[in-house]
């Protein structure tokens, strides 16, 4: 009996935890109220249209990605997006930079506007990996 459970987090709101879980399905079921309670929930942003068809747990924030080791998988898949995301601003940061963009426009790049990237980008994104390597619905 094994299970993994890491847990991501975007921004400084808890409600932008996710939990990604990996484990044999009894267990992680047997789990499951330990799981819901620490899951930000829906929260109070709008439904997608049609999500209540689709059921599962991740509009929750927690999903069930298949064996003990998944979680720590789609983790890293995660992380991979967000990192390349973030790699990607810090570029186009530096090249308008060396560009003179800024002092061109009358700006400064001196303080650069506070960004944070939105973790729904990477979550769509590793569903939709999952889904189509036949890993646990979403």
């Amino acid at each position: 009996m094994s299970m993994s459970a890491p847990a991501a987090a975007s921004g400084a709101s808890s409600a932008a935890i996710a939990l990604m879980i990996g484990g044999e399905p009894a267990v992680v079921d047997g789990l499951d109220p330990i799981f819901a309670t620490l899951a930000p929930g829906p929260g109070d942003i709008p439904r997608t249209p049609e999500r209540d068809k689709a059921g599962g747990t991740a509009e929750q924030g927690y999903l069930h990605c298949g064996p003990n080791g998944a979680g720590h998988f789609v983790k890293m898949v995660h992380n991979g997006i967000e990192y390349g995301v973030m790699a990607a601003y810090a570029e186009g940061v530096a090249v308008l930079k060396a560009a003179n963009i800024g002092k061109k426009a009358g700006a400064s790049m001196r303080k650069p506007r506070r960004c944070a990237i939105p973790s729904i980008i990477s979550t769509i994104s590793t569903c939709r990996t999952l889904r189509s390597c036949g890993g646990a619905a979403a």
